[in-house]
């Protein structure tokens, strides 16, 4: 839709590094692991001549993550969320290099150390820097993530829920950093004010329809252009709780 149509700038626009930085945290070893599989590839038909898994197969296992994150990076609007549909292919193909690289070394250490050993000795390696890396990655998330928009929005939740029924809690330029309906209590309701964002905003989730029925229902307020519509806001004054973000206090 956003590749063809456009509009998504609404929402932001960053650089190209932005994937590179993201696919970094998320990806680590994984991602150095592709980026090197023609060498590794070509390391393993020179040296170790393996005719198991041919280059051309292995490429193309790791053809989908280029092409996607090719189409992503051309478009100004960029989130982590758009890089989950090339997860697969991207560790296919890491797994696929770090199996011809350590193939490749083995063969070239074989005089000194038995081939299996080294492949061995390289994957569990990998495999541990990976595990160390995707844990400090867990760790980050918990600590940053956690005690900065999270702690905002269940103070939120907590003085709504001591203010009895029918709860307004208010999001501005913050709505995008909203958790999730289900945080709020029972008595509570999430809404817009009017910001420096005029683009489509969510709509609100449907507490009283069937669920069977949720996914067909015809809801109206939304477009074809990203484009804010006035009917998704409320006046100030209506907000009991308000979550905002001030950089200039």
């Amino acid at each position: 839709y956003n590749a063809v149509g456009g509009g998504d700038e609404l929402y932001g626009v960053a650089p190209w590094t932005y994937y590179a930085k993201n696919l970094g945290l998320n990806a680590g070893i994984a991602l150095v692991l592709v980026l090197v599989m023609p060498i590794t590839l070509l390391l393993r038909h020179l040296l170790a001549r393996d005719p198991r898994r041919p280059a051309s197969t292995v490429l193309t296992h790791a053809a989908p993550f280029v092409l996607w994150v090719g189409i992503l990076l051309l478009r100004p609007h960029k989130e982590e969320r758009f890089l989950f549909p090339a997860f697969p292919s991207l560790y296919i193909g890491a797994a696929a290099s770090l199996d011809a690289g350590a193939s490749a070394l083995g063969a070239l250490g074989a005089k000194f150390v038995a081939p299996r050993t080294t492949r061995r000795f390289l994957t569990f390696a990998a495999l541990g820097a990976a595990a160390l890396l995707g844990v400090s990655r867990i760790a980050a998330l918990a600590v940053y993530y956690d005690h900065g928009q999270m702690t905002a929005w269940r103070a939120a939740a907590a003085t709504a829920a001591k203010l009895g029924p029918g709860v307004t809690v208010c999001a501005g330029s913050e709505w995008h950093r909203f958790p999730g309906t289900l945080l709020l209590p029972s008595n509570a309701r999430l809404s817009f004010v009017r910001s420096a964002f005029d683009g489509q905003l969510p709509r609100p989730y449907a507490y009283d329809a069937d669920p069977m029925e949720t996914a067909a229902r015809d809801v109206k307020g939304f477009n074809g252009h990203n484009g804010g519509e006035a009917n998704v806001y409320v006046d100030a004054a209506a907000c009991d709780v308000a979550v905002d973000l001030r950089l200039d206090e």
